[in-house]
């Protein structure tokens, strides 16, 4: 094990974990055990429908070979699957950090609407045209790829994680908390990362200037930095 301890590292939507590699490598040479998990229906291939309690569920199975609290790490929706399980299990947690971490609950009637509109267009268009690039344009436009790109399981999936952000049980969370947000992030606005930290009892917010939604690719060892410093 790493002389300064175990980091479980929980990714966003994404299908592939490569450009998380520097930041991996980073924290390694930083005397850190990170471990990239494999999140069922994303990284590792599953053909459920999965929810957030079902993700805390396999989260803890996951790091059960390892009984000690430990750093939890999540980016984006891993976040979310994060702060659950920071609820859940709190004995097994040391210390988490979010990085632009989904789990606010947004009901703006401006944003429903949009959400509507957008949605609208989306039909339009796949009922108007049999084009996939068209299609894959007004998805974009509408902030849904992540949406038009999942397998069917994924996407009630992904459904169900948004909806279990009404009910996420933030200020249960008691752990050291270190949040690092980009802040020209347009995905989860860094507005999203001062309510977090408004809302947790022991978070510190920590803006990364320039970064959008993934400086853990784009700035990797300015949140390297950030880690170590909450951790050593």
């Amino acid at each position: 094990m790493g002389a300064l301890g175990k980091i479980y590292i929980l990714h966003g939507w994404t299908y592939s974990t490569k450009r998380w590699e520097p930041l991996v490598a980073w924290l390694k040479q930083q005397g850190f055990e990170p471990e990239m998990l494999h999140v069922p229906g994303l990284t590792a291939e599953s053909r459920d429908v999965w929810d957030v309690p079902k993700y805390v569920e396999w989260l803890n199975q996951a790091t059960a070979k390892h009984p000690k609290p430990f750093v939890l790490m999540g980016h984006s929706n891993g976040g979310r699957i994060g702060l659950a399980f920071a609820a859940r299990y709190p004995k097994r947690i040391h210390h988490l950090i979010l990085v632009d971490s989904a789990g606010i609950y947004h009901n703006e009637p401006l944003l429903q609407l949009k959400r509507l509109v957008f949605g609208k267009v989306a039909k339009a268009g796949k009922a108007l045209t049999s084009s996939a690039k068209i299609r894959a344009a007004l998805y974009k436009i509408a902030r849904a790829q992540d949406y038009h790109q999942a397998p069917p399981n994924m996407r009630t999936t992904m459904i169900n994680m948004h909806e279990a952000d009404k009910l996420l049980p933030v200020e249960q969370i008691f752990a050291p908390t270190t949040i690092i947000w980009g802040r020209e992030d347009r995905v989860t606005p860094l507005a999203d990362g001062q309510a977090l930290e408004q809302r947790l009892p022991h978070a510190k917010l920590h803006i990364i200037e320039g970064g959008r939604h993934t400086p853990v690719y784009t700035h990797h060892e300015e949140v390297g930095q950030i880690i170590v410093g909450a951790l050593k």
